[in-house]
């Protein structure tokens, strides 16, 4: 993967951060507990490559204290809904991803991205299969929480 996705993404980071953050304060005032997740590499699988065919959708690296936070409050079975909120700009498509865990009030906001040429294979699997996943792991890579999506096309670009 080339670092093209990284310097897009570079270049809009704040405006993406200052959504993410603008989102999660709204939510805030509205009684939810919400946790703003710092992240630093994103991965759209299936690879170009093929590698990891089983597993349709993004991994999100994340510091190591944060994911500990968020897999001690939330998971999969407790997010009910989700949005995203997406652009492409320069072949990248950006996005702030909300989980929403309505029975607790509990809200997960992260920014993502990733290159729409080099995730490819994804983008197919995805809208083949009608789902995908963001797997969020830490550096360590030994654990993951996966949340599922269903209605994959808030997170893909518009065909």
């Amino acid at each position: 993967m080339t670092d093209r996705p990284a310097r897009v993404a570079s270049a809009v980071w704040d405006e993406l951060i200052s959504d993410r953050d603008a989102t999660a304060a709204e939510l805030a005032a509205e009684g939810w507990v919400v946790q703003s997740v710092t992240v630093g590499d994103v991965t759209a699988l299936p690879a170009k490559d093929g590698t990891e065919n089983d597993f349709v959708g993004l991994s999100v690296l994340v510091p190591g204290g944060e994911f500990r936070e968020l897999e001690a409050s939330i998971d999969d079975g407790d997010v009910d809904s989700y949005e995203a909120y997406g652009a492409v700009r320069d072949g990248v498509m950006l996005l702030v991803l909300v989980l929403k865990a309505s029975e607790d009030k509990r809200a997960v906001c992260l920014p993502a991205y990733y290159g729409i040429h080099e995730a490819e294979a994804m983008i197919d699997a995805a809208r083949d299969v009608g789902h995908m996943s963001t797997a969020i792991r830490p550096l360590s890579g030994d654990r993951r929480v996966v949340f599922s999506h269903d209605d994959v096309e808030p997170l893909l670009p518009a065909q």
